[in-house]
């Protein structure tokens, strides 16, 4: 069962890196369906097109701005250097972007730590058509731990905030 995963992981990141999207092995995702929108995308200004792809306001190479989370949104990562990573979150019907992806950010010149030091990256998983957001901490191991990954589950409300919908996980399910 555990060689049937890893390839999943391993086809499922395949099939990411070309733009598709991947089935989750669990799929808590259409409990929480939503229709995508279909319309002209309104794209924030600081998002910019180049001859080598899409770029944000710092320069740095990011994702062609697209619906990946409930129905109208585009969660951009974006990188900030050495183990430092932030996400928006753009309204692509209105071009507006909302803050409350700020919790998810790591790294920079305060480190995001566990609470016995260790420092951790967070990736975040969505689908176009649903309200689910999965948050892993990929945590580094230390001296007497080894690399640990921890999920939780999170649910976009109708108020427009993110709020936790699981207690996180001791590892990262598929």
């Amino acid at each position: 069962m555990k060689i049937v995963k890893f390839i999943t992981a391993i086809a499922c990141l395949f099939l990411i890196s070309f733009g598709a999207e991947c089935k989750a092995a669990s799929d808590e995702f259409l409990k929480y369906g939503v229709d995508v929108y279909k319309g002209e995308f309104k794209i924030p200004d600081y998002y910019k097109k180049t001859a080598d792809g899409w770029r944000d306001d710092e320069g740095k190479l990011v994702d062609i701005p697209h619906v990946n989370f409930s129905g109208k949104y585009f969660i951009g990562r974006h990188s900030c250097g050495t183990e430092c990573v932030y996400y928006t979150l753009s309204d692509l019907t209105t071009g507006k972007d909302y803050d409350y992806l700020n919790m998810f950010s790591s790294g920079g010149d305060t480190p995001t730590l566990t609470r016995d030091g260790r420092r951790y990256l967070t990736e975040l998983l969505s689908k176009p058509n649903s309200r689910l957001l999965i948050a892993r901490y990929h945590i580094s191991a230390s001296t007497n731990r080894g690399e640990e990954c921890r999920q939780k589950e999170f649910l976009l409300k109708s108020t427009g905030k993110i709020s936790p919908l699981s207690t996180t996980t001791t590892q990262c399910v598929n």
